[in-house]
């Protein structure tokens, strides 16, 4: 019986180390066949071209050339011109349309307007890119030397700016 059992024990002995070695070895095989696995992660996104007035804008005011005889209302000289300020993430053209009368209607000789803003002044005007460009109003009603009937004069001017 001492045999028998001691060849059992041998055996258990034997048995064990080589089932450990067996698994070790399948698993690594499998291990080895096993791809690793890679995925792209993508992002996109876009801005587009704008321009944004900053605020409201402040109103001009048309001053009379002379107090007794005016001949010309305008915002320069003693008037105020009017303010926007705009931003655009692109080159931009900053205009002024056509001055229209929202008050007593005269039909004035000459009406002139413009913009002013970054050194550079006249109906149509380049925005400067990502900064603040403070744009002044400007409008002036010339009756060419006669004299201006009384009246509550007032006009709007309406400031686009678009990105090129």
């Amino acid at each position: 019986p001492t045999i028998i059992s001691q060849g059992k024990i041998m055996l258990r002995k034997s048995l064990v180390p080589s089932v450990l070695f067996l698994s070790i070895a399948a698993l690594s095989a499998m291990a080895s066949t096993v791809q690793a696995q890679e995925a792209d992660v993508n992002f996109s996104g876009s801005v587009t071209k704008a321009c944004q007035f900053i605020g409201d804008p402040v109103n001009g005011s048309l001053a009379p050339n002379n107090e007794t005889l005016p001949t010309q209302l305008s915002s320069k000289g003693a008037g105020t011109p009017g303010n926007v300020k705009v931003r655009c993430n692109s080159a931009a053209t900053i205009s002024a349309g056509v001055p229209v009368s929202t008050g007593d209607t005269f039909a004035f000789a000459e009406t002139t307007h413009s913009l002013s803003a970054n050194g550079t002044t006249g109906v149509s005007i380049p925005a400067a890119v990502g900064t603040l460009n403070n744009v002044n109003v400007n409008l002036t009603l010339n009756n060419n030397g006669t004299v201006i009937p009384p009246g509550d004069y007032a006009y709007k001017i309406v400031v686009s700016a678009v990105a090129n």
